[in-house]
């Protein structure tokens, strides 16, 4: 479906992922929040570019990490242009 988004079409693929990382890894007092770039050639409303990234273009998500692991996510998707 056009516009719909790409996480959605992983089904309970990320809820059990997002699970498993949140039960084998105990938070500790500083947390961070930063982008994550997925690589990712192919075709997709989904896919955004930033140069100035390790990987330039893919699929973008926002993370909460600790000591270097990632603890939960979410995905954020490109503005649409609108027409």
């Amino acid at each position: 479906m056009v516009g719909e988004s790409w996480w959605l079409k992983l089904g309970n693929i990320l809820p059990i992922l997002r699970q498993k990382c949140q039960k084998y890894w105990d938070i500790g007092s500083y947390l961070t929040v930063d982008k994550i770039m997925i690589s990712f050639d192919g075709r997709s409303i989904q896919k955004v570019t930033i140069l100035a990234k390790p990987i330039p273009v893919g699929l973008k998500l926002q993370g909460l990490g600790d000591k270097g692991h990632i603890y939960s996510w979410e995905a954020t998707r490109p503005k649409l242009a609108k027409f």
